[in-house]
């Protein structure tokens, strides 16, 4: 295999290039044997990975909680539903493969083509439900995908790999179409994010990683700015707001990026808004209390 300047101006030893080289190509036959599956194949590769998931969603829940030591069991299991139950449900009607749209007024038709071989990332948050979500949309888009985990989700990325690539080939899915490689060192993601033969990259995580993904000169999805604000006006239905907050902010102990941060009240509610969130549980600090979590939380830096 063929290595572009770029990846040759990254230092990786030989034997470490050598076995993300094999997977690459592994990955790049596969995609190409993906590109001549027809719809009905397509879907029931599809339809195989998903019902391996969702038999493992418990499973996978256990491993995320256990291996990161993030989050709660419960929240974690419906994450994985919502990869796999969930999001069969929005894919399994729509047309992947071939002619997938029309504009007869145009005479225009939209034809649906894989882009090749994908590589993601993915994070210590939802260790499972990424992998199951992406692993399942590159098999219903007939793109090859290789997964780079967070370091401390690694074992959950490959678990989820096994499942999925084992129910997939059975259902007809070219061999090496779901990967992982495992070994966390930085230098050989930067090595895939310039690699010749890896088509796209699909980025979730902090955002140095998307920083790193969006200057990486392929195309690319990222995500966006997590830990929102959440402002508060005087007009909302504030015992609405206070109930969506606190369900956000404890679900999956938080470690979601969409939970709010923050929260801005408007100073004519702010008293009612406060005292809402004490009836319904929340604790609110001192001052004292404050500076305290603060310090600790920002080593030093509360003040």
């Amino acid at each position: 295999m063929a290595t572009s300047a770029a990846t040759d101006t990254i230092y990786i030893s030989d034997d470490v290039r050598a076995v993300v080289d094999a997977n690459v190509e592994k990955a790049r036959s596969a995609a190409e044997a993906f590109r001549e599956l027809d719809q009905p194949a397509v879907d029931q590769i599809v339809d195989a990975m998903v019902r391996a998931g969702l038999k493992a969603t418990g499973e996978l829940a256990r491993l995320a909680v256990t291996e990161t030591r993030f989050g709660v069991f419960e929240d974690k299991v419906i994450k994985n539903f919502v990869a796999t139950e969930f999001l069969n449900d929005y894919l399994k009607d729509k047309k992947s493969v071939g002619v997938i749209d029309s504009d007869p007024e145009n005479g225009l038709e939209y034809i649906a083509e894989p882009v090749g071989v994908i590589v993601a990332i993915t994070p210590i948050t939802n260790p499972t439900s990424t992998v199951l979500f992406k692993a399942i949309c590159a098999a219903k888009t007939r793109n090859a995908i290789i997964f780079r985990a967070h370091p401390m989700a690694t074992k959950c990325a490959l678990r989820v790999v096994e499942l999925l690539a084992a129910a997939g080939e059975a259902a007809g899915m070219p061999a090496g179409a779901i990967q992982v490689i495992p070994m966390p060192d930085n230098v050989i993601t930067h090595y895939l994010f310039k690699h010749p033969d890896v088509d796209f990259l699909w980025t979730t995580g902090g955002p140095r990683i998307v920083q790193l993904t969006n200057e990486a000169g392929k195309p690319c999805l990222s995500v966006g700015p997590g830990n929102a604000p959440c402002y508060v006006h005087k007009s909302a239905d504030l015992k609405c707001v206070v109930v969506d907050v606190l369900i956000s902010k404890t679900f999956d102990a938080s470690v979601i990026c969409p939970a709010e941060q923050t929260i801005i009240i408007d100073h004519e509610v702010y008293d009612e808004v406060l005292a809402e969130f004490v009836r319904m549980g929340a604790y609110l600090l001192n001052e004292e209390e404050a500076v305290r979590l603060a310090d600790f939380v920002f080593e030093g830096k509360g003040d």
